[in-house]
């Protein structure tokens, strides 16, 4: 495989201009976005939007250039304005006139915005080169599937609809490889397994393409292959699992048995945490089982040292379980997304 960067999906999102003869009875004016010195219609579906010229100009070069070939002598047009027809969705096109209008919008600045309205927004700011609108809800979704380790530990406010593969179906329609891994991870660890990962039923799952939930049991084997091979070298590699604890050592303390050393195992193969979670000494306290009783201290700090290492070696494994060769490559790989949407940096 070329491990460089995944194969781009054809883009679906090209400008399609619908210039011809339409009467103002074929669309329902917008409620908020009508402005009455507005000086071009917009038609998205049957809603129509009368907003500035200048104020999409000035976000996107695409408008820019479409309003250059408008005249109002040639074409349609609605009470002295020229009347263009967009192939888009009323909705989301509402949605990216507020993200111009509005001050504060998208409200991403308080974890509350949700996923999949935030994909949706991205695909058409890509779609219309909005740069500075791409990069920050770029920003906002690489906060829940981040390039880091470190970056979403402690975090306690997730979009309702949080779901890795909503976020796959994000990074493959809109072109943003940088929350791949992650996203491949989430959705690849939560509980349920394969049925899960290919249930179309509900949302948000209900959004993800067969493409996005093939790639993730792609990268679901491939993981769990890399976990076969971390518990063998950080769990049944050691020599033994007695206690070599101090002379102080509590008498209670039996060290780690075998059957509590298959329970570390089966933690990290159950895949019941994410990476950003990864715990074994809180899973445990949570939970009644006596092969951990009683444990002193530098048996305990065995355990953090497997769950370090196994930790820090998955994540670090994670971009080549879908196409890269390391953190490097995914970087490098957003990089040149950018330069195609817009030459806009993300990171």
């Amino acid at each position: 495989m070329d491990t460089s960067r995944p194969p781009k999906r054809r883009r679906e999102d090209e400008v399609v201009l619908d210039l011809s003869d339409s009467s103002s009875s074929s669309f329902t004016k917008d409620v908020e976005f009508w402005l009455a010195d507005g000086n071009v219609v917009l038609v998205c579906e049957s809603t129509g939007f009368r907003v500035h010229q200048s104020v999409l100009s000035m976000h996107s070069r695409i408008f820019k250039d479409m309003f250059s070939m408008c005249n109002p002598q040639d074409n349609d047009t609605f009470d002295g304005c020229s009347l263009i027809r967009l192939p888009d969705a009323a909705d989301d096109f509402s949605h990216l006139l507020k993200s111009l209008y509005r001050l504060r919008y998208p409200p991403t600045h308080d974890g509350q915005f949700k996923l999949e309205a935030a994909g949706r927004l991205l695909r058409i700011a890509s779609k219309y080169m909005l740069d500075e609108l791409r990069k920050e809800l770029i920003d906002y979704i690489l906060v829940l599937f981040p390039k880091t380790l470190r970056f979403q530990r402690g975090r306690k406010i997730f979009p309702s609809d949080f779901s890795g593969l909503l976020g796959v179906e994000i990074s493959l329609s809109c072109d943003v490889p940088i929350i791949l891994p992650a996203a491949c991870h989430v959705a690849a660890s939560q509980g349920g397994g394969v049925l899960k990962i290919l249930d179309s039923h509900g949302m948000p799952h209900g959004e993800a393409s067969m493409n996005a939930r093939r790639m993730v049991l792609e990268f679901r084997e491939k993981m769990m292959e890399t976990l076969d091979e971390l518990c063998e070298e950080f769990i049944w590699s050691m020599e033994d699992f007695h206690c070599h604890g101090p002379p102080d050592t509590p008498e209670t303390c039996k060290g780690l048995s075998s059957a509590a050393m298959h329970q570390v195992e089966l933690y990290y193969r159950s895949l019941s945490d994410s990476v950003f979670n990864f715990s074994f000494r809180l899973a445990v306290d949570y939970t009644e089982q006596p092969e951990f009783d009683d444990l002193c201290g530098d048996c305990c700090s065995k355990l953090d040292y497997i769950n370090d290492m196994i930790q820090r070696k998955l994540w670090f494994a994670l971009p080549g379980h879908c196409g890269f060769k390391d953190w490097a490559a995914v970087e490098a790989a957003q990089k040149a997304a950018d330069a195609d949407v817009g030459g806009a940096e993300h990171i």
